[in-house]
């Protein structure tokens, strides 16, 4: 089962963090209490991963996503913000982690960001980076997966 990780009021619409499995949410660095967990299916999971769906209502115990519309072109320039502002992320994850169980794979993406060469791409890029690394073998998770 995987889920999604909302703040505890239920009136504000946002995701926080999503896992995979409750090995991967019980690696995220919260206070579930803090938190409204809730239980959704792999299907959701990988719309909310690969970015083809955003939360659309929440509930205190569900949520319903809607597919995003519109066509994505991402220029060199913004994939590479992107890659900056993940690096950001994970970085400040693996300053204080080291124990944690998702350290070795945030440490490689760092690397496997920190390394990408971008004359692979044609660019404009007309999926997201997450479909796009799916679809080219590169391991990756959602930066909302980030403990």
């Amino acid at each position: 089962m995987a889920y999604a990780i909302l703040v505890k009021d239920p009136s504000i619409h946002s995701i926080y963090r999503i896992a995979e499995d409750e090995d991967e949410k019980n690696s995220l660095n919260i206070f579930e209490n803090d938190y409204r967990v809730i239980e959704i299916s792999e299907a959701d999971f990988t719309s909310l991963q690969q970015v083809t769906k955003r939360l659309s209502t929440s509930t205190a115990d569900s949520i319903t996503l809607e597919p995003i519309s519109g066509g994505t072109e991402i220029i060199e320039s913004d994939l590479k913000r992107l890659h900056t502002e993940i690096i950001k992320s994970i970085n400040r994850f693996l300053k204080n982690n080291s124990n944690n169980p998702q350290y070795s794979f945030w440490n490689t993406y760092k690397s496997t960001l920190e390394n990408f060469d971008y004359s692979t791409i044609t660019f404009p890029l007309t999926k997201s980076w997450e479909p796009y690394c799916t679809d080219n073998s590169i391991s990756h998770k959602s930066p909302l997966q980030i403990p």
